[in-house]
């Protein structure tokens, strides 16, 4: 997008040049060695002697390097002598280092200067993310012949998101360890690895630079030896028909750009490689990727790629809604989805794959369809996030957001029954590759002895994390138990959301006295915000232009919306409207005019600042942005219900069937709402509800502590308590204390708030009731 990224970009493939030059001049002495830093490096001699490198191997690695210090040496030789000049040094500083095969300095630069990873929403894995995800996907008893030189000839690996070849470089080390172990030598090595470049790896990006990338990565592995041509290249995105790798979802041949495109450009090492790169379905022995996220949703573009015309990109969009219309992939969901897909289609009965996924997979509606069509046509599902939540957990780079790890083998036929999904939960990520590995195998090991449905993952004395297996009683519902710090609660957490209720300190389970049932069945969901209006200086749409209300009186009038969420103002059962309408658009006002509600259920909760995770309101008004209005006549049920939402039962449930995305925060999209469980108070003795409602009667107006520090919050005890009669559960103080603080103490729901921390350790301390 820069010309200053361009001389980035460049400077890596000079870098990439000079070390790789430097490991191959060791084996073959033919080829010069590096440039003496006694005077300023000549950039046509240097070019001159990769040129002869390139008369025999190494293409995908001198060929970009040469052409860029050509041209650029013409432009600036003097400048160019000064880079070279300090990326000698840099090649010194890094041999000295010895960092080995398992760094590769191109590839671990590469994320840092490319400009269009954000907008493409393409992220680049860390090291010892690769290394703990290939630790899982790749097995030693997946095989009993590790020991064959000739091994890829039967296995087939692919990444058709490769990126710099992170992945892919830390399979062939998982592999070639296997091999090592199972009594390899140096040479049988050399034959692995030739095997590896030649036919065992597939590899496509949109990038043609990280193509080249990940050959040079994969091929430093080796040391230095010589292979022929790999089949790893780039992709084109934005001519027609080109979305990239996802046009494998249409061939299973697709042409390699960097050879057709560019002539001598190819991907292999000694010779030109073929124009295309293979990915037949039902193939693959594992798919290990870190796809795209995009999506055209939030400021966000599919296919924001750089270099990209708008003509071009909505081209793609086009064509990438074509190629998803038969796919259990909804493209509110971005491309990740769609690569799942792709990676099904793509791997044989039997394969497996590893990918790293948005933590939306887990939770969101528009996800749905995929997470069924997982746990239905694949088994040993084993599904891994951090509990933790900071950014030391990201597994990333730079993505600011939390993702997880999917690892899942494919059934030779489909099933309607769900499989189980093992929900695993570091207390932190892993930073380091070495320590990513030994991760790996203290996970794989504690999950192939689990006796029960939940257990704990250690190392020697130090505990890592834990793992708890969610049986899914629908194929499309949220893993709830991923992201959950206590075992415990998130085996409490998901019987609730069934009608039981689990005593944390004694286990004794009991029923809730009604069934439970989705809100749809209880409530009419209103309408969208974008039916209900717009803000006044927003794009028009909806039936009502909004402003907020000036003062209590300006909330009292025709066309009042609870739009917002404002948490210092909403902090009672009880709220006033934040907005006032003038009528934009009369057809569809008169089309919503039945909408308006005095019950509103909020859409998305911070835990550390919210006080409601539903509210109601005096007069009958429309929802908004922030709140979706439950409809009923029945006032009883309204008031009753809005006791359950704002308990500590009502708020576990929320949790479960929210995106916990964001720390902190859980998320409900509108569609999501409308399933959410609920106990069918419909059927209580009208006795019963009139008590609850009276009761709601006497607290609306009291004050309330943002729902992350209900431990101690007497007013939400008092609305625990009702609940728990209204309900016919037995209610223990004790008990019901050590549950709040269990689910406070969540960092998923504190959000590493510094208040909601200290009140969690003074509460703690306090004595028990």
């Amino acid at each position: 997008r820069t010309i200053l990224s361009g001389m980035h970009t460049t400077a890596v493939l000079w870098l990439d040049a000079l070390l790789v030059q430097n490991i191959i001049q060791a084996k073959n002495c033919s080829v010069a060695p590096l440039p003496n830093l006694k005077w300023a490096p000549d950039p046509f001699a240097l070019a001159a002697e990769w040129r002869k490198i390139l008369e025999t191997n190494w293409r995908s690695i001198f060929k970009p390097a040469e052409e860029a210090l050509v041209i650029a040496g013409r432009t600036g030789q003097r400048a160019v002598s000064r880079a070279l000049e300090n990326l000698l040094k840099a090649v010194g500083v890094l041999i000295r280092a010895r960092l080995g095969s398992r760094i590769h300095v191109g590839a671990e630069l590469f994320p840092k200067i490319s400009d269009d990873r954000k907008q493409a929403a393409a992220f680049y894995t860390l090291p010892a993310t690769a290394e703990l995800l290939a630790g899982l996907t790749i097995r030693e008893s997946d095989r009993d012949d590790w020991r064959n030189a000739n091994l890829f000839d039967k296995i087939k690996i692919a990444d058709l998101a490769c990126g710099t070849g992170t992945l892919p470089r830390a399979a062939l080390h998982r592999i070639a360890h296997f091999h090592t172990a199972a009594g390899g030598d140096a040479k049988s090595l050399d034959a692995l690895h030739r095997g590896a470049m030649e036919k065992g790896f597939v590899g496509a990006d949109v990038s043609p630079i990280a193509a080249h990338l990940t050959v040079s990565s994969l091929a430093l592995v080796g040391g230095g030896r010589p292979y022929d041509d790999a089949h790893i290249g780039f992709i084109q995105a934005g001519a027609p028909d080109k979305t990239g790798s996802l046009e494998f979802l249409a061939h299973g041949r697709i042409v390699n750009d960097l050879v057709s495109g560019g002539g001598e450009q190819t991907v292999s090492g000694a010779r030109d490689a073929g124009d295309v790169i293979d990915a037949p379905d039902n193939s693959f022995d594992y798919v290990i990727m870190n796809p795209p996220y995009s999506r055209t949703r939030g400021g966000q573009s599919a296919f924001d790629i750089a270099g990209m015309s708008e003509q071009e990109r909505k081209a793609c969009q086009r064509r990438w809604g074509k190629l998803n219309e038969k796919l259990p992939a909804n493209r509110k969901a971005g491309m990740a989805a769609s690569f799942v897909c792709l990676a099904h289609q793509k791997l044989k009965p039997g394969g497996r794959l590893g990918f790293v996924l948005p933590l939306t997979a887990a939770f969101a509606q528009s996800w749905e369809a995929t997470r069924a069509m997982l746990v239905t046509e694949f088994d040993d599902l084993i599904a891994l996030t951090s509990a933790q939540r900071d950014t030391e957990s990201n597994v990333s780079a730079d993505t600011g957001m939390n993702e997880m790890l999917l690892i899942a083998t494919k059934r030779k036929e489909k099933t309607i029954t769900p499989a189980p999904v093992l929900c695993v939960m570091p207390n932190a990520m892993p930073l380091r590759v070495g320590e990513a590995g030994e991760y790996a195998r203290c996970i794989r090991r504690r999950i192939e002895d689990m006796r029960d449905d939940k257990c704990y993952i250690r190392a020697g004395n130090s505990e890592l994390g834990r793992a708890i297996r969610l049986q899914p009683r629908q194929a499309t519902e949220p893993w709830s138990h991923l992201g959950a710090r206590n075992i415990n609660l998130a085996s409490i957490a998901q019987r609730l959301t069934t009608g039981e209720f689990e005593n944390i300190n004694t286990q004794r389970r009991v029923k809730i006295n009604v069934p439970m049932i989705a809100m749809r069945e209880l409530f009419d969901i209103g309408p969208t915000h974008h039916l209900i209006g717009h803000l006044h200086d927003a794009e028009k749409i909806g039936a009502l232009t909004l402003h907020p209300v000036i003062d209590d009186g300006d909330a009292i009038g025709e066309h009042r919306a609870l739009w917002a969420a404002k948490a210092n103002e909403q902090t009672k059962l009880r709220v006033l409207p934040t907005h006032k309408g003038e009528v934009f658009h009369q057809t569809i006002l008169n089309r919503i005019a039945d909408k308006r509600g005095y019950l509103h259920f909020a859409r998305s909760v911070g835990w550390a600042s919210q006080k409601l995770v539903a509210a109601a309101t005096k007069n009958p008004v429309f929802g908004g942005s922030a709140w979706t209005t439950l409809i009923t006549d029945d006032e009883n049920l309204r008031r009753a219900f809005a006791l359950w939402v704002n308990s500590i039962f009502g708020a576990i449930v929320y949790w479960t069937q929210g995106q916990r995305t964001q720390i902190g925060r859980s998320r409900l999209q509108v569609n999501a709402i409308k399933n959410v469980p609920a106990p069918d108070l419909r059927q209580l003795p009208a006795a019963k509800l009139k008590t609850a409602a009276e009761f709601f009667d006497s607290v609306c107006d009291k004050e309330l502590l943002p729902v992350c520090q209900l431990h101690c919050d007497p007013v939400r005890h008092e609305i625990d308590r009702a609940v728990a009669e209204m309900l016919g559960l037995p209610y223990d103080e004790n008990a019901m204390q050590e549950l709040r603080r269990a689910w406070c103490g969540e960092p998923s729901v504190h959000g590493n708030n510094k208040i909601a921390l200290a009140r969690l350790e003074e509460n703690q301390r306090a004595p028990k009731p």
